[in-house]
């Protein structure tokens, strides 16, 4: 272990800087992004998800997904009201049993 006393991973080199206009564009097109990842990748597939959900907003026009490299699935809505009403509706079914 007395080899890793002085690893410093990175913190002896400059921070890496994204240019200001870079950052206004991220933002601008992840204000209206929600992010999905599936409980179980065994059972449910990121491009499964990508395209059963928004069938069941019943926004199939409105939304564009993506799907990530990490498994995730980025919807990107086209209007905060859209958004909104996905969330507010948003619940978890609960199988009786």
């Amino acid at each position: 272990m007395a080899g890793y006393a002085n690893l410093s991973l990175g913190a002896d080199q400059s921070p890496w800087m994204v240019h200001a206009d870079a950052h206004e564009d991220f933002i601008r097109d992840h204000k209206l992004c929600l992010l999905e990842k599936g409980l179980n990748p065994d059972h449910q597939n990121p491009s499964g998800i990508k395209v059963a959900l928004p069938r069941t907003w019943r926004l199939d026009e409105q939304v564009e997904s993506q799907v990530t490299d990490e498994g995730l699935v980025n919807f990107y809505f086209d209007t905060e009201h859209h958004m909104r009403k996905v969330i507010e509706n948003a619940h978890i079914p609960i199988a009786d049993g």
